[in-house]
Order: structure tokens, then C-alpha cells, then sequence
């Protein structure tokens, strides 16, 4: 599995070709394809105790904690490979390769196929096609990446968004903004460098048609502005 899911207290560890996303009401959803096997429902307090099934469909982690519930046709062993528990209050995030990050309302948490030459997730835009948030990391410091338009795209903000730290501190975060035209359609691209480490950092790049490209680069905003080193 290509990314792990945590939040709640909880660190999940869902099994093969799992998608996740938060629904409306802040429920991580978890699925197979486009079919919805499980929902974790948020509780009082985080996860503090392995899950306790009162039903064979529906487990609480802990007095108060989360909760989790199975479709009808579905058995524990189709959703996660582990559960860990005690991990302290946090909002629903996306655990990768070396990074971790909020994951917002609104897009998919697609696992990259078996045999891909990047083991990176991709997170595309709820209903999208082809509307996606894209995650490459480099090993480069933050500072030194330089972003251009293409020859075919048109410029349309290049400056860097402010983000304050947990702890107060501020960083700015580097941004590309272009406009061009895909199969017809107005599209835009939207590219953010986010420091990792000294002298690794990440590309976020969020491309969606021009009327949704706001939705998109909102979510692509705080996936980078909470995107941290794992570990």
C-alpha cells in the first residue's frame, strides 16, 4: 500500500488498492473503486482501545472514541490491515512516502497501481477526470526550485502564500499559478514547492478545468500548508 490514513487517535493501515476520502460530515470514507465499504465516524474523544464490535458491523475504539462501520457485504479484513490506537487528537490526514499532510474534504486518496514506477498517491478531485493533485518529491531544497510557464500556457500569478506553524513560526511557500487549453477547455495548473527537509522539498501540483480549478488549488493550498517530514 502506497499511503497510510491516521486522525482521531487512530494510524490505519488500509489494505491493497484502498481509496479514502472525508465526507460532509467529516467521516473518512473508505472504498473499493467506486464502491463505499466502510466509514470512520469521529467520536467525543480520540482512539484509545483497539476496536470493540458490539455488532459485526460496528466498532468503537475506546469510551467516547471513534467509530467504525462496515457495509452489509463487507468483514473488518477488506478495509484495514492494522489499526493503531492512542495516537493523540489530529484531523483526518495522508501518510506517504517520508511525508504526511491534512487530507481536505473534496478529493480521492487514489493509491498508486502495482508495478507504478512512483509509489505515490495521487489525490483527485471528487466527480474530477482527470482532476488531480500530483506529489513529487526532489532532492533539492525548496529554495532553489524555479517555476516557468510551458510554451502553451499563459501566466496568471506567480508569488508565495504565507503559512504559520503549530509552534508560530512562518513560512512562505513558493507558487505558480498558469492557464492553458486541454481537449478544448480552458484548464489551469497550479504548482507550490514545499520545503521537506535542508535539501529535499515537494512539488504540489493541483490541474483541474478552469471552473473548478478554485475548489482544486483551495485544497492543494492546505495540503501543502500542512505537508510535514514523516517521522
Amino acid at each position: 500500500m502506497t499511503f497510510g490514513l491516521g486522525g482521531y487517535g487512530m494510524l490505519i493501515a488500509p489494505v491493497a488498492h484502498c481509496r479514502a476520502f472525508v465526507n460532509a460530515e467529516n467521516g473518512l470514507v473508505i472504498a473499493h473503486d467506486a464502491t463505499e465499504i466502510a466509514r470512520f465516524v469521529p467520536g467525543e474523544h480520540s482512539a484509545t482501545a483497539p476496536p470493540a464490535w458490539d455488532t459485526p458491523k460496528h466498532a468503537r475504539f475506546g469510551a467516547g472514541g471513534p467509530q467504525l462501520l462496515l457495509e452489509d457485504h463487507v468483514v473488518y479484513a477488506d478495509v484495514a490491515a492494522q489499526i493503531d490506537v492512542g495516537l493523540g487528537e489530529s484531523p483526518w490526514c495522508v501518510l506517504g512516502p517520508g511525508i504526511v499532510h491534512d487530507l481536505p474534504a473534496g478529493v480521492i486518496v487514489v493509491p498508486a497501481a502495482p508495478g507504478d514506477a512512483d509509489p505515490m498517491y495521487e489525490l483527485h478531485l471528487y466527480a474530477g477526470n482527470q482532476e488531480l493533485i500530483k506529489l513529487q518529491r526532489h532532492d533539492r531544497p525548496a529554495e532553489s526550485v524555479t517555476f516557468r510557464p510551458a510554451p502553451y500556457q499563459q501566466l496568471v500569478d506567480q508569488s508565495a502564500m504565507t503559512v504559520t506553524e503549530t509552534d508560530g513560526s512562518i513560512r512562505k511557500l513558493a507558487y505558480l499559478e498558469v492557464a492553458y487549453e486541454h481537449e478544448g477547455q480552458p484548464w489551469k495548473q497550479l504548482l507550490i514547492a514545499v520545503p521537506l527537509h535542508a535539501t529535499t522539498s515537494v512539488i504540489v501540483t493541483a490541474q483541474a478545468r478552469a471552473e473548478n480549478a478554485h475548489t482544486l488549488f483551495r485544497i492543494a493550498s492546505q495540503v501543502a500548508a500542512t505537508m510535514g517530514p514523516l517521522g
